[in-house]
């Protein structure tokens, strides 16, 4: 039986803080998260339910859309800062581990 507890690709950091994590949310993520928004924010307000209501209702989708992808962003880049998704481009711009007592002495990826 395989150890899943271990990471699967280099590891950057074994716990990324809220700015590290929020700095490495890809554009495509973002994009996502804007167009839940509006998707969720004009369903809510062309919804033939929500007639006297269309501003507000329309306002809570968007917020409630966007919170959700940008949860879902937030966990992808968390776990390729950890490695455990596909992080080649974080390897690239971090090529020493964050989380040593002094930045830049470990490299991610080892070298023979």
């Amino acid at each position: 039986m395989e150890n899943r507890g271990r990471p699967a690709f280099p590891q950057i950091h074994h716990n990324p803080s809220m700015p590290l994590v929020l700095a490495n949310i890809s554009i495509t993520e973002w994009l996502a998260t804007g167009a839940a928004g509006v998707f969720a924010g004009a369903v809510c307000f062309f919804s033939r339910h929500t007639r006297g209501i269309r501003g507000p209702a329309g306002a809570t989708g968007a917020v409630i859309g966007s919170s959700g992808l940008l949860c879902l962003g937030y966990y992808k880049s968390s776990f390729r800062l950890m490695g455990y998704l596909e992080n080649s481009s974080q390897v690239k711009r971090y090529p020493y581990r964050l989380d040593t007592p002094v930045k830049g002495s470990v490299p991610v990826v080892k070298t023979a």
